[in-house]
């Protein structure tokens, strides 16, 4: 009697995914994610994950099943373990834990799935039955193909750079309260515009993001939303001073859902090195990213090359550890010079190329071309 491959449809009926931390790399992950469900397509899989990702998870086709993570500073460690612990009721076949650390594979491992699959980073390689190794080129791949690579045992289909159609205005009464309210019209082309950071070394200048909505309404008509947590509120409204009465919207503080619905709504969106750059690029949403210490090789936009615009000094430091500023010198502004460098003309530029690129497939869809 011959049995069936460990790694078979027949026999991984149950699959747990440990998310990384972060709205940008939770996103990344999801094209490994979307072609692990073509490969299993009856399995049942469950992602655990953090606030507020949690809420994105949730639209997604491919997951079955969202546990929220409980945050460390509300249970510490020992609450997490218990909460791993609490999941071998389900019995998984397979637990794959995408982030590096050695805390994620213990926690697939206290879940006890019978198969653990993942890098062998961070000494955990006792902790996986299958580990993958980290080699000098898996280094150099995109975020998103990295995280596919850690599948690689299952050998699954590549990863698509087409986001499946998760999101829309249904489910998202804010943002259709917000769009109603500022009596934004279908006609209005609106450009989804983010001048924060999670660290403020990786931000643009609010200054040149404000010459650059100014910019743009004086010369396209179009309408600004400014993009933010609730703690930006005073950095929006540095953007907002610079553009006409009635041209620039703050949306700051709104669930991730909402903000995902708006920038679906956007013509396209134009930010920082930042989860929300990502979170557009998800939804369809050509986008501008400004990337200073980062590199877009390994976290830019997954996306059609058409729909993105990486706008970057490509300096030889980058990218880089970001501790700022041990590894190099602070421009007098507070930045690093890879970010620093750049100017509004050159992300004008960039907006300006894909309006147009954006524009001629929209005249093509028309006339049926």
């Amino acid at each position: 009697m011959t049995h069936a491959s460990p790694f078979s449809e027949e026999e991984i009926h149950n699959i747990l995914i440990w998310m990384p931390g972060g709205i940008a790399d939770s996103l990344l992950a999801l094209p490994a994610l979307d072609s692990l469900r073509s490969k299993y397509p009856h399995s049942r899989i469950t992602v655990a994950a953090h606030q507020p990702v949690t809420e994105l998870l949730h639209k997604n086709p491919a997951i079955d099943t969202v546990v929220e993570i409980p945050a460390k500073n509300n249970t510490g460690r020992l609450g997490r373990a218990r909460f791993a612990s609490g999941l071998k009721k389900y019995r998984f076949d397979l637990g794959v834990p995408f982030a590096d650390s050695y805390s994620s594979a213990l926690m697939v491992w206290l879940a006890g799935a019978r198969i653990r699959m993942g890098h062998n980073t961070g000494g955990r390689e006792a902790l996986l039955t299958h580990p993958v190794a980290v080699l000098p080129a898996t280094r150099q791949l995109h975020r998103a193909d990295y995280f596919h690579d850690a599948l690689k045992p299952l050998e699954l289909p590549p990863p698509k750079r087409e986001w499946p159609a998760w999101v829309g205005r249904k489910g998202a009464p804010q943002a259709n309260e917000f769009i109603f309210q500022r009596q934004v019209g279908k006609k209005d082309v609106l450009i989804a515009v983010q001048p924060g950071a999670a660290r403020p070394e990786k931000s643009w200048h609010a200054e040149r993001f404000g010459i650059l909505c100014q910019k743009l309404v004086g010369e396209h008509g179009v309408k600004i939303l400014l993009l933010g947590g609730q703690e930006e509120k005073s950095l929006l409204a540095q953007v907002e001073k610079f553009c006409p009465p009635q041209t620039a919207f703050i949306a700051a503080g709104l669930g991730l859902i909402d903000v995902a619905a708006l920038l679906k709504r956007s013509r396209l969106f134009v930010g920082n090195d930042s989860g929300l750059l990502h979170l557009a690029a998800s939804v369809g949403t050509p986008v501008v990213g400004i990337f200073g210490p980062g590199s877009p090789l390994h976290r830019g936009p997954y996306a059609a090359a058409e729909a993105v615009e990486e706008v970057t000094k490509n300096y030889a430091c980058s990218p880089c550890g970001q501790k700022f500023f041990k590894e190099c010198k602070a421009s007098p502004h507070g930045r690093p010079y890879c970010l620093e460098d750049i100017s509004v003309s050159d992300v004008a530029r960039a907006v300006e190329r894909l309006l147009a690129n954006t524009g001629r497939k929209k005249r093509g869809a028309k006339n049926g071309t």
